[in-house]
């Protein structure tokens, strides 16, 4: 087994620093994101590759470039079983495409044979020898297109790796000039080579002795091209996919004719720490005792167990030892012979004349494993590290605080300070000790089960609650109120949050808010369960809650005001509407902005509800139309009072589906002016053009209804001859077309009126119809995502959401260029404003620090052109749209970014901000 393997990539260069990122890695990253907005399906373009979704996923086409990056060729029908170091061989297309979406430049195929593959960006450019970006600056120097600012990366980029390009011949060219003859120097030198028969050979920049292949000397600029600087000692392990051990000198040379591009070193113990195990295991055997814990041999601290398990390495040899014996790493074998079950003897026999270590690990769960071991001989602490978790010893199960760098991107979901370490293997942590929770991982396979505190409390809680009763019991037509850890629920179709606790704010990624309801638990949708089934599904699983709006408040309201005793109040608010009692129906007595920008006409004092449900309440009193408000899937209509006759708004809730009836021939909807959206046969009879649906009526028997009520136009229409006087309409084809499809299955894409939809989120356009076009500024074209409807932007919104928002449409429609600079800071900034406080946010393809003002921590390479110069990180992010962001809350800039148009300000971090 390779112990180590150096390459010729940097890892230590940023990432951030996007002119070093690899471009193939940020391919998949964009196509994974693009991919994550479809529907699903069965084959997916990620990038430079197109996936078909099996378990593991299937590669059906990989771009050359991609391609070139593996060991051994990569063919159509190679499996994808890892991405950075995360084993996916189960994972379903949803958690895959969020792996790639934050791909870090480490792959694993199964070319057809079930032998894994690495591959990604440091094996492509381990395998093509000098760093793809020294070539591209050199042809670019050759071309005469390289300015200051090129040569100063370059230079930065050579003296990370320890090299003074001044110090060389010919200074930064001569530098550049030697990586591009890297491989053709090799290649001459290993034909020499052929010719000649010694033991030590120079090969192009490198001196070998052989059998093993290790390297004598080597030149500073080639030892600089590798991931890990490749040193004096190190062994040649791999020539063009084929292992060098057991090869002899001519077969290695012919390997360097064919494959100088393609080198592998490995570096395994240095001689004095091989030294000192020998020596330790020769004193070990000499020992009678044994000891009764883990102990030390030479630099490395061994568990007994089966097999052999490093759990310590001494601090002098850590360096060395992370890629030959990493904490958690066991013995596989000892020259050649397997050491799994050995006992502690022959291992040690072994080990006092061995050359050779062959060394595994498990990644996480071995090393969580080793760290629990070794916990159990150190005295306790609190927070204590074990492996690479540092836990805090709370009850009833311990608390994640910190999880190890180099482990974090292998545990999914993403773990944050506070999860909880609720078991292992199948057995629970609650209410034990210390000392119990370390033997039970030790008598484990290391397998954590790692909970998000949201979801671990919510099923304590339910857990608790199947065994009582609601704390407010209310007689059957009424929904219960009860806590469920810090959510108060009534239980209604669905369950209905009505109160949250400050802390909910750390359980959820967004802030729960009264008048949420609990959308699915467990996966399944909550609407028909019962208490019970709810908090039998919530005591093992999850949930999600969904935002409902205003109808959501004023439903959480009336619950929390069913539980009331007496007479009840002559005034209520539910939610942004306030209702006086005193009067059949009830009058609106004040209302908040939020209510009124959900319906077609504003709400106003003096309204009156005179509808719930479909219900009329004028008989009802304030209990009985609250009961109606707690109701599954009711709408609300109120009548004005005022100088607008008897208009009618739209129900109070911008997801509620607009009232439509049949008058005469015509299927009309009540908006305004009412829409035609079916006809019966021979409606067309007395008209010169065909009736289609969309038209709209503008006056019937010459009088204009253009602004009427439901009353007015049927009134009009049952006289005779009731002659419509109608006209197309393109809002009426879109208010008519998505009403239609609300009635209609669901299909992917669907055309709603003159559009095409393709429902992902938000809807992206497939086809336009050519006489929709006019409507617009700008050619719409496929691609594009429908950003607002009505002036009112959202980024979430199932198909049924977005249909229901058309439905009402009236002037605005807007559609923006998925994923560019523009509509990405617009959509984080809304999700931002939904979620608790942070230092730094992601506003798309940028990450700023919430300092007066904003200071900018990274920006995509893609995202570079919007600027008149390179933005740099710690420039200062000062104003956008005309607005300067000096002195101004984080809130007060989200808000302004929510509804970003375009011009954004950001200054270099040397320049003063006043």
């Amino acid at each position: 087994m390779v112990q180590g393997t150096a390459s010729p990539r940097d890892s230590s260069v940023s990432r951030a620093r996007d002119s070093l990122d690899d471009p193939v890695d940020q391919d998949i990253r964009d196509g994974a994101r693009l991919a994550l907005q479809r529907p699903a399906s069965d084959v997916d373009k990620v990038g430079p590759m197109t996936l078909r979704w099996s378990t593991p996923p299937i590669v059906e086409h990989m771009s050359p470039r991609l391609a070139n990056g593996f060991l051994f060729p990569i063919r159509p029908g190679g499996r994808l079983v890892r991405l950075d170091h995360v084993d996916i061989k189960l994972q379903d297309r949803e958690d895959v495409l969020l792996l790639l979406k934050n791909y870090q430049g480490n792959m694993g195929v199964e070319p057809g044979g079930g032998v894994e593959v690495d591959g990604g960006a440091e094996m492509r450019s381990l395998l093509h020898g000098p760093d793809p970006t020294l070539l591209d600056f050199l042809v670019r120097m050759e071309d005469g297109q390289v300015d200051s600012e090129m040569l100063d990366i370059v230079e930065v980029l050579s003296r990370e790796r320890g090299v003074d390009t001044s110090a060389m011949e010919g200074g930064l060219s001569g530098f550049l000039t030697k990586c591009v003859t890297f491989s053709e120097e090799i290649r001459q030198a290993a034909k020499d080579a052929l010719r000649t028969q010694c033991e030590y050979d120079k090969i192009g920049p490198f001196a070998f002795s052989w059998n093993p292949c290790k390297l004598v000397a080597v030149e500073e600029y080639a030892a600089a091209l590798f991931e890990m600087r490749i040193r004096k000692g190190d062994e040649l392990a791999a020539v063009g996919g084929t292992w060098c051990r057991g090869l002899s000198r001519e077969d290695i040379l012919q390997l360097l004719v064919q494959y100088p591009e393609s080198l592998i070193f490995a570096r395994g113990w240095g001689l004095d720490h091989r030294q000192a195990i020998v020596e330790a295991a020769r004193q070990a055997l000499l020992d009678d005792a044994v000891p009764a814990g883990p102990e030390w041999v030479g630099p490395l601290r061994i568990w007994w167990r089966k097999p052999a398990t490093v759990v310590e390495v001494a601090k002098h040899a850590q360096t060395e030892s992370e890629r030959s014996a990493p904490v958690g790493s066991y013995f596989v074998t000892i020259d050649g012979h397997s050491v799994v079950q050995a006992e502690r003897q022959e291992i040690l026999q072994r080990l006092q004349l061995h050359k050779e270590l062959e060394m595994e690990d498990d990644g996480l769960a071995s090393s969580f494993l080793a760290g629990a071991y070794l916990a159990q001989f150190k005295q306790a602490e609190d927070p204590e590290w074990i492996g690479p978790f540092r836990v805090s010893w709370s009850s009833p199960c311990p608390t994640l605080r910190e999880v190890d760098p180099d482990f974090f991107q292998s545990i999914r979901p993403i773990p944050k300070d506070g999860d909880i370490l609720a078991g292992c293997s199948g057995v629970s942590f609650a209410w034990c000790s210390r000392s119990r929770i370390l033997e039970i991982i030790c008598d484990s396979d290391g397998k954590l089960h790692l909970q998000p505190r949201h979801v671990w409390q919510l099923q304590q809680a339910a857990a608790a609650l199947l065994t009582t009763q609601p704390v407010l019991p209310v007689n059957d037509d009424v929904p219960a109120l009860e806590w469920v850890g810090s959510l108060l629920l009534a239980w209604t179709q669905p369950p209905t949050i009505v109160d949250v606790l400050p802390q909910a704010g750390q359980m959820f990624a967004v802030m729960p808010s009264p008048g949420d309801d609990i959308e699915t638990v467990g996966g399944k949708l909550a609407e028909g369960m019962t208490r019970r089934q709810v908090l039998e599904a919530m005591k093992t699983d999850g949930l999600a809650l969904r935002r409902t709006g205003v109808r959501g408040q004023i439903r959480a309201a009336a619950a929390l005001l069913l539980t009331e005793t007496g007479p009840g109040a002559q005034a209520d608010w539910l939610g942004p509407v306030k209702l006086g009692w005193h009067t059949k129906p009830p009058l609106v007595m004040n209302v908040k902005p939020e209510a009124s920008k959900h319906m077609d006409i504003p709400l106003a004092q003096g309204d009156q509800l005179v509808e719930v449900a479909g219900q009329p309440v004028h008989h009802l009193d304030r209990r009985g139309i609250l009961k109606l408000l707690v109701g599954p899937g009711f709408t609300v209509r109120f009548q004005s009072l005022n100088d607008r006759g008897d208009a009618e708004t739209q129900p109070l809730n911008y997801a509620s589906r607009p009232q439509s009836e049949w008058v005469g021939k015509f299927r009309l909807l009540w908006s305004k002016p009412p829409t035609v959206i079916q006809s019966l046969a021979g409606a067309n009879d007395g008209y010169q053009q065909p009736i289609v649906a969309g038209d709209v009526v503008v006056a019937v028997d010459g009088v204009p209804v253009a602004t009427s009520g439901r009353e007015d136009v049927r009134k009009l229409m049952t006289l005779e001859p009731g002659k419509l006087s109608l006209a197309p309409s393109f809002e009426g084809k879109v208010r008519a077309g998505a009403f239609l499809a609300l009635e209609a299955p669901a299909t992917d894409p669907e055309w709603v009126g003159p559009f095409q939809f393709r429902w992902t989120v938000p809807p992206s356009l497939v086809k336009v119809a050519p006489d929709a076009q006019g409507h617009f500024s700008d050619t719409l074209t496929s691609g594009e995502v429908l950003e607002s409807v009505d002036g009112c932007k959202w980024d979430r919104g199932d198909r049924d959401e977005v249909l229901r928002r058309l439905a009402n449409f009236h002037d605005g429609l807007s559609f923006a260029t998925s994923g560019s600079f523009d509509h990405e800071v617009r959509v984080a900034a809304r999700a931002c404003l939904e979620s608790a406080d942070t230092d730094v946010n992601q506003l798309g393809p940028m990450t700023v620090q919430w300092t007066d003002p904003p200071t900018v921590l990274w920006i995509a390479e893609s995202a570079q052109g919007k600027f008149n110069r390179r933005v740099e990180h710690g420039d200062r992010l000062v104003g956008a749209d005309g607005q300067m962001f000096n002195s101004l809350s984080r809130r007060k800039i989200l808000k302004v970014l929510a509804e970003f148009d375009g011009n954004m300000t950001i200054f270099p971090a040397e320049c003063p901000v006043m």
